[in-house]
């Protein structure tokens, strides 16, 4: 994560917990003298447009008071159904919902319900049992709610 990003995230993550989301993702860059962001955020009760509608309306003002700069562009989405888990923070906001799991060992998905995670791994109830799978052998992890049961 680039100093900006680190630097942005301190500013809107905790306005963004305060309206009880999740920051899952966070990109930040400057062209020119415009100023990007792009925001991920999650909720157990899902994202629709009116709640990216509402972070965006509340955490703008922000980042141009924290940028000095009227030129921001920003955006605002949801992970999507089967987004490709990218930091280990994930595992632990995803908590509850189904996943798939490439390991560096294997060709073959290990899909199951993420039970949780700790600095070194996560924890998959499996169709065979519960499985406790390092992050160093994970090659890919992706959301599987598509395939959800509801």
């Amino acid at each position: 994560m680039s100093r900006i990003e680190q630097e942005l995230r301190r500013e809107i993550e905790p306005v963004i917990d305060g309206l009880g989301f999740y920051l899952v993702e966070l990109k930040a860059s400057e062209l020119k003298d415009r100023f990007h962001a792009v925001v991920t955020i999650y909720r157990e009760a899902g994202v629709d447009l009116d709640a990216c509608a509402e972070i965006h309306r509340t955490i703008l003002p922000r980042i141009e008071l924290w940028r000095d700069a009227r030129d921001v562009h920003l955006q605002v989405s949801s992970p999507g159904l089967d987004r490709t888990l990218k930091h280990q923070r994930e595992y632990a906001i995803f908590a509850g919902k189904r996943i798939r799991v490439l390991l560096s060992s294997s060709k073959e998905w290990v899909s199951g319900v993420l039970r949780g995670s700790d600095e070194d791994s996560c924890t998959i109830e499996t169709a065979d049992g519960i499985r406790r799978v390092a992050f160093a052998e994970i090659r890919k992890a992706k959301l599987d709610d598509f395939w959800e049961e509801r």
